[in-house]
C-alpha cells in the first residue's frame, strides 16, 4: 500500500508533470529530423581511428608480457 504522504505528493506534482511532458512534446515537434550521413571515406577514417585507439591498450599489455617473459628467462632453472 502507498504511503498517503506519498500519494498527496504524486497527485500535487501531476499539473506540473503535464507542464513538462508537453514543453518536452513541443521543443520535440519543432525540430526537423536531422539525419547524419557517413560517406565511406568518413567509416574508414573511423575505423582507422578505432583500431588506433584499441591498439594502444593492447601493446601496453603485450609489452609487459614480454617484460614478464624477459625476465623469467633469466632465472636459472631450479633443477
Amino acid at each position: 500500500m502507498i504511503s498517503p504522504v506519498l500519494e498527496d505528493a504524486w497527485n500535487a506534482a501531476q499539473p506540473r508533470l503535464k507542464q513538462i511532458q508537453a514543453a518536452f512534446l513541443s521543443v520535440r515537434k519543432s525540430r526537423s529530423p536531422h539525419v547524419t550521413r557517413v560517406t565511406k571515406l568518413d567509416a574508414e577514417l573511423l575505423d582507422q581511428e578505432l583500431v588506433q585507439l584499441l591498439l594502444e591498450p593492447i601493446r601496453g599489455a603485450l609489452s609487459l608480457i614480454n617484460v614478464c617473459c624477459d625476465s623469467l628467462s633469466r632465472i636459472p632453472p631450479l633443477i
